[in-house]
């Protein structure tokens, strides 16, 4: 059985950022371990405004985006 951490219940179903490296948005869809590119001249903070993403929430899927990328290699 898995059990989900609350924190995870809470998330948006997609959230913006912005990769550092190379400065292009990217999609981070809750349960997928993929990012997806989008193609936009908005920045990640107003896509994240019009889909009521807040900044916590933004960087909570990063996180969790993260976690399990890393948890994959490590198997």
């Amino acid at each position: 059985m898995t059990t989900r951490h609350p924190v995870v219940s809470t998330l948006p179903a997609i959230a913006f950022v912005t990769l550092v490296t190379t400065g292009e948005v990217i999609a981070l869809c809750q349960g997928k371990q993929d990012y997806y590119r989008v193609q936009t001249q908005l920045k990640s903070e107003e896509l994240n405004r019009l889909y009521g993403v807040t900044p916590s929430q933004a960087r909570a899927m990063l996180a969790h985006f993260i976690r399990g990328r890393v948890s994959r290699t490590d198997d």
